[in-house]
């Protein structure tokens, strides 16, 4: 039912390292898949790579720690 939320949640992400996220990429947590990317970039304001990403609703808080693959 709606009204109990939804599964999953769409969440931006600002990446460490240099390397952009890709559509399609896999997003974890631990060992755990839980979601995918579906689009990503350079961010020149933040001076890092961003991306927009499906995640499990229980993993889409603000600063959750998450892996992309």
């Amino acid at each position: 039912e709606l009204g109990e939320g939804t599964t999953r949640k769409w969440v931006g992400l600002k990446l460490e390292g240099r390397l952009p996220a890709r559509e399609g990429a896999e997003v974890f947590s631990g060992a755990e898949k839980i979601g995918t990317v579906t689009s990503g970039g350079f961010s020149p304001t933040l001076g890092a790579p961003i991306a927009m990403a499906y995640v499990a609703s229980d993993h889409s808080a603000p600063g959750t720690p998450l892996e992309v693959e």
